[in-house]
């Protein structure tokens, strides 16, 4: 069995965007999206919700659920109020 090499990814991100200015760039506009998709994953798994489940809770479809957390759209801001609502979060833009 061969060796695995562990690497700090904060590290390794910070170098590539040193080289890829272009790249740091579309990185941070997609960060708020992938922030918003990792927060509903995490709230459906930590109270063991399907996503069909949630969806309910929200009232949106599951399909529409799915395609969110596979990042497949770029949600409207009412998309993402009754999603942290359902959590029962506030989407705070700063």
């Amino acid at each position: 069995m061969g060796k695995i090499e562990l690497y700090d990814y904060e590290e390794y991100k910070k170098q590539v965007f040193e080289k890829n200015p272009k790249l740091k760039e579309k990185y941070d506009e997609l960060d708020l999206k992938y922030q918003a998709i990792a927060t509903v994953i995490e709230y459906r798994q930590k109270h063991h919700l399907t996503q069909k489940e949630f969806a309910k809770i929200v009232g949106i479809k599951q399909q529409a659920l799915s395609r969110f957390e596979r990042g497949l759209v770029n949600p409207r801001v009412d998309f993402l109020q009754k999603l942290f609502k359902a959590m029962g979060k506030k989407v705070i833009i700063k």
